[in-house]
């Protein structure tokens, strides 16, 4: 037996998997969208994406009719263990393989879980044919973790620190656990 819709999500025989859209779900308006060409990707690489999380990279890879990011801030709201690590890791693969962005930050709270990304996004580089011709450096140094493309881009993995990471610009920031930034 295969999943059946119901008002609720998707269900299976031994139960309800989970709500695939949202129950607030605020977006800007955008004429395309990359989203799906990056779902494809995210196949071909072997990243096997929820419905969820490609309604998530449909929405935050809008495109103005200017050319403009739809959405220069995204923020979602998913309960512990659902796949929003997962998420991370295929939007920095989509920024340095299909977005080709020049400097990718991903910071967390806590290193173990910036290790636990940067763990799964080499995986994922090292699983795919595709990405591994295409990728000039993996370093593994304990808190210098990085992933650099032949095409010049660039992974940084990081811990939130006072100070840390100040002065940089880059052109895609994802910050993980937000209830743990400080205002300041």
């Amino acid at each position: 037996m295969g999943l059946c819709e119901t008002p609720y999500g998707l269900e299976t025989p031994n139960g309800i998997v989970g709500l695939q859209e949202p129950p607030l779900r605020i977006v800007s308006p955008y004429e395309k969208s990359f989203g799906p060409k990056a779902v494809q990707f995210c196949k071909l690489v072997g990243i096997n994406l929820d419905p969820w999380q490609q309604n998530i990279l449909r929405d935050a890879l809008g495109v103005r009719a200017n050319g403009r990011w739809a959405a220069r801030n995204l923020g979602i709201v998913v309960a512990r263990q659902n796949g929003k690590s997962e998420l991370a890791a295929a939007m920095i693969i989509i920024a340095l393989y299909v977005l080709k962005e020049k400097l990718v930050i991903y910071s967390a709270h806590r290193s173990d879980t910036a290790g636990e990304i940067f763990q799964r996004v080499q995986d994922i580089i090292e699983n795919s044919p595709e990405l591994v011709k295409r990728t000039a450096h993996i370093r593994k140094t304990n808190g210098q973790e990085s992933v650099k493309t032949k095409e010049g881009s660039r992974v940084q993995f990081r811990t939130r620190v006072k100070n840390a990471g100040r002065g940089f610009s880059c052109d895609r920031l994802i910050l993980d656990e937000a209830m743990d930034l400080s205002r300041g």
